[in-house]
């Protein structure tokens, strides 16, 4: 039943690659010779979509500045001992040599429970070498929860990534993919329709702002000789990247936010309401959805299983998979990677046989230098100055946006992605100081510029970056950036709510089981899956998704008061 529970409730995702599961000798991974003069503080990184670029300067900046500094008697300085690699160093943290642990895929309060983070809400509360405090980067919604266990901060977010589609704006301006105020097609110098947002002279101008909408444009793609989709074949479940986007971009963050607090009271903070309803299926008229607003409590969270956003996305992706050959590029296959399915994107332009979107987390661009450095290789000037951009994705089913009718556009962390410290260096003060100054130099404003100038991404808290830094991105990122704005338009899947800190694992699992569902007896884990191979439709996948009352009740009715 906990089983079934959590594949049915995961209403968002944690991240696009897993842990490879192995813990390799850290004998092996410490190449780096130790100097005796100085204190040792061992740091391990997920060397994931950002890479560790970011913290190889943070390394040689950190030694630098505290090169005079003293963490223990007869030393002088502090020697960083990095390994980047793909292990998972949290499951078996208490026997660690790392001491501190910039990973994803956290299950934050099953381990600050059990005594295996080191309290640091010294760190995260006094000012800062820039004058604030940490906590001054996170939102109330974050500190409630971070502090929903005993009251203590055991760890700060790391970095996020969003689920949802990017588009190639070279291609959407050459073949005229922007829609035209009135209806038609235009280039991005023409008269554009107000887009997902309802609203004119705003980044989302031109782009569809619903599912009617984007259906049209791929189908305008293929008229013009534009293949709509790629995504990876060998990963399939790479989809619920899309699934997740539109969900999200349909419920807004006040009703996401529901699958989370479970309490319709504290939704409205965006919409100034002072309660918030879900917007429910709670039946069929023939293959029609009844759609009722529906109060969210504790008592009633089971509901959030059963979001109309969460069916419409599933709609979306059946009608894709019926028309795959024509909205789906035929290099898909079981064998193309993700990391395949990027360069094939990056590629498709030049080799005049463009694919207009792509269908990945955030983090792909960071992921895809190589592939960058192959095409300008290979095509010189034709790859330089390229312009792919994150997508908004339509806020409504049918029909069209007018002005001032549209929806806010949102992006959904998924990594639960963060730093913390090893609970096992406790009864040693040199290393937990040494630990704690770390952190706290790796959290000022300069350091978490520095991080998203160099990955690309941002870390899980509020802050921009300076005109300059913003002027020396990418195209891509700086959609990216215009999108998330200072942290504020990003929802994060945490929660003080005692269902969910004491039960996160049941609500936590990689993007590719967020859909997972029950149809006729059978478990999938993607969607995409079996409605290609089993035939299954929108409408009895996300029957296989709901959570009843009686199972809801069984797993978390202690903690209802």
């Amino acid at each position: 039943m906990k089983k079934k529970l959590a594949l049915l409730l995961a209403v968002t995702a944690l991240a696009t690659s897993c842990f490879v599961g192995c813990n390799p000798d850290d004998s092996d991974d410490i190449v780096e010779e130790i100097d005796a003069t100085k204190t040792q503080l061992y740091v391990a990184n997920y060397d994931g979509g950002v890479g560790s670029d970011w913290l190889t300067k943070l390394k040689k900046s950190f030694e630098e500045d505290y090169a005079e500094v003293s963490f223990e008697e007869g030393k002088k300085g502090a020697q960083l001992i990095l390994d980047a690699s793909t292990a998972n160093h949290v499951d078996s943290i208490s026997t660690e040599i790392y001491n501190v642990i910039f990973s994803e895929s956290v299950a934050y309060n099953q381990l600050a429970a059990s005594n295996k983070l080191l309290d640091i809400s010294d760190i995260v509360t006094e000012t800062n070498a820039d004058g604030k405090t940490i906590e001054s980067k996170l939102t109330d919604h974050q500190r409630r929860a971070l502090t929903a266990v005993d009251g203590n901060y055991y760890a700060l977010p790391h970095y996020e990534y969003y689920p949802g589609v990017t588009y190639d704006k070279v291609v959407f301006n050459k073949k005229q993919l922007y829609m035209k105020q009135g209806g038609g097609w235009t280039n991005a110098s023409g008269k554009l329709s107000a887009g997902p947002d309802g609203k004119s002279g705003t980044l989302d101008d031109g782009l569809p702002a619903t599912h009617e909408e984007f259906f049209a444009l791929c189908d305008q793609m293929v008229k013009v000789g534009v293949t709509p989709f790629i995504y990876s074949g060998m990963y399939e479940g790479y989809m619920d990247m899309l699934l997740e986007g539109l969900m999200v971009s349909y419920l807004g963050r006040d009703q996401l936010e529901l699958a989370f607090s479970f309490d319709s009271s504290k939704g409205g903070t965006l919409s100034g309401e002072d309660l918030v309803k879900a917007e429910i299926i709670t039946g069929w008229n023939g293959n029609a959805p009844i759609v009722e607003e529906k109060t969210i409590t504790t008592q009633t969270g089971y509901l959030t299983s059963s979001f109309a956003g969460k069916y419409y996305a599933l709609e979306f992706v059946e009608k894709l998979v019926k028309n795959k050959d024509k909205y789906f590029s035929e290099k898909i296959n079981s064998v193309l990677s993700h990391i395949d399915a990027q360069e094939e994107y990056i590629m498709s332009d030049l080799e005049n046989e463009p694919i207009g979107m792509l269908i990945e987390g955030s983090f792909w661009y960071n992921e895809a230098k190589a592939a960058f450095v192959r095409s300008v290789e290979a095509y010189g000037e034709d790859a330089e100055g390229r312009d792919f951009a994150w997508m908004p994705l339509p806020t409504k089913v049918s029909g069209s946006v007018t002005e001032a009718n549209g929806g806010d556009f949102y992006l959904v962390d998924e990594t639960y992605s963060y730093a913390l410290i090893n609970a096992n260096i406790k009864d040693d003060p040199a290393l937990v100081n040494l630990a704690k100054t770390f952190l706290q130099y790796a959290y000022t404003d300069e350091k978490l510029q520095e991080f998203t100038t160099t990955s690309g991404c941002y870390k899980g808290l509020n802050y921009t970056l300076t005109k300059d830094q913003y002027d020396g991105l990418d195209n891509f990122y700086k959609s990216i950036t215009d999108l998330r704005g200072d942290g504020t338009n990003v929802v994060r899947p945490i929660s003080d709510n005692k269902i969910y800190i004491n039960s996160e694992l049941n609500f936590k699992f990689m993007h590719n089981s967020s859909f997972g569902s029950h149809v006729n007896g059978k478990e999938y884990l993607v969607a995409l899956t079996a409605m290609k191979s089993s035939g299954i439709s929108a409408k009895d996948y996300f029957e296989g998704m709901r959570v009843t009352q009686s199972t809801w009740n069984s797993l978390y009715s202690k903690y209802f008061n």
